[in-house]
């Protein structure tokens, strides 16, 4: 249904809307889900009185499942509801980054916060998200995020905090260190800037939202690091499963080439890296096969593939940089690392083979 969108873009081109903030769910492959989600969503939406403040927006990112029929019920229920709500069926997969941007192109209030389509709202959360906007006019507000080991018992954000002036954007660090998207609030109001940022190919496929904070924030100030936890995930999350071990390394390079595009400078990009946990991405590879095949870690068949491909890369074929430009640094210990990991795969093998184990390979659904 991509005319729902096309139709109100052309409509409110330039023009923001009555509503305070958009709310804005990226979606792949995620149907049963997104559609519970979007539900509690409404509902919290209905119950607290926000019809006429809060919109929802859902861009699906070329799902291969049933999402294109989720969103046509969930429309017709948004329209009962008297919410506004649309949506956008990508006609190809864009990755997460480009589809979060479409996200922020597309919505058509001032502020759009981010909503995983697995994850879950505390009571109360959008009315306290439009207090917020509203007596504060953040730029970025950023929110805690109730997943290990930032939870309740320690938060990233103990305490909220207000950095006015742009220089001080530097304090998205912890945004650096930890880059859960949900919660994530930004003022999309300027379309060009976000137009700028889509028509870059420097950036990976996950951490727009990262870089869009930096920016916005660099450029116009007003920070809030907000001490409230906005959401939690699902007791079954498996979001986690389909990031690389090494994901501090591929953060890192996209800041730096931030760096070499003069987007920040040398000196800001030391004080944003500065909490970030770096880690060898081929040391990194062979230890998250070991927990794996011990059974101690699911994987996507993505994943477990990129992972062979980096150990491949380096020993075979001795590149010096995995296929995501990471550099493949072998360490001594790596040798030891190596020869534990062949041997549990023997073992893992061996009881596959008398249906003893079996392969913690999670679908394809991120």
């Amino acid at each position: 249904m991509l005319y729902l969108v096309t139709k109100f873009q052309n409509k409110f081109k330039g023009i923001m809307t009555k509503s305070i903030v958009t709310v804005a769910i990226p979606t792949f492959n995620r149907a049963v889900k997104l559609r519970r989600t979007l539900l509690n969503l409404f509902d919290q939406i209905t119950t607290s009185g926000l019809s006429n403040s809060v919109e929802v927006f859902v861009s699906n990112n070329n799902s291969q499942d049933s999402t294109s029929l989720v969103l046509l019920e969930i429309h017709s229920i948004a329209l009962e509801k008297k919410i506004i709500f649309r949506y956008v069926n990508q006609p190809v997969n864009i990755g997460f980054s480009r589809n979060f941007l479409e996200c922020a192109l597309l919505v058509s209030t001032k502020y759009m916060v981010i909503l995983g389509d697995d994850d879950n709202l505390y009571p109360n959360s959008l009315s306290y998200l439009t207090e917020r906007l509203m007596d504060y006019q953040p730029n970025v507000l950023i929110f805690n995020y109730n997943q290990k080991p930032w939870d309740k018992d320690n938060p990233l954000y103990p305490k909220t905090e207000f950095f006015k002036k742009s220089e001080e954007f530097i304090n998205l660090n912890k945004l650096v260190k930890w880059y859960k998207v949900c919660g994530v609030t930004l003022n999309v109001e300027n379309k060009k800037d976000i137009e700028i940022l889509k028509s870059m190919d420097f950036y990976s496929p996950g951490f727009a939202h990262v870089l869009l904070c930096i920016l916005n924030a660099k450029k116009y100030g007003n920070i809030m690091l907000e001490s409230f936890f906005f959401s939690y995930p699902d007791e079954d999350y498996l979001s986690h499963v389909n990031f690389a071990p090494y994901v501090g390394e591929i953060l890192y390079k996209d800041l730096s080439s931030a760096v070499d595009l003069r987007l920040i400078s040398a000196q800001e990009f030391n004080v944003l890296v500065n909490l970030l946990g770096r880690q060898s991405v081929f040391s990194r590879s062979i230890y998250r096969l070991y927990e794996f095949y011990k059974g101690n870690f699911p994987l996507t068949l993505s994943m477990k593939k990129q992972l062979w491909s980096n150990i491949a890369d380096r020993l075979i074929f001795q590149k010096s940089l995995s296929r995501e430009g990471l550099l493949l640094k072998f360490q001594t210990k790596d040798i030891f690392r190596l020869i534990r990991m062949i041997l549990v795969l023997i073992k893992f093998k061996i009881l596959l083979i008398f249906k003893l184990s079996k392969s913690r390979i999670e679908k394809e659904g991120f």
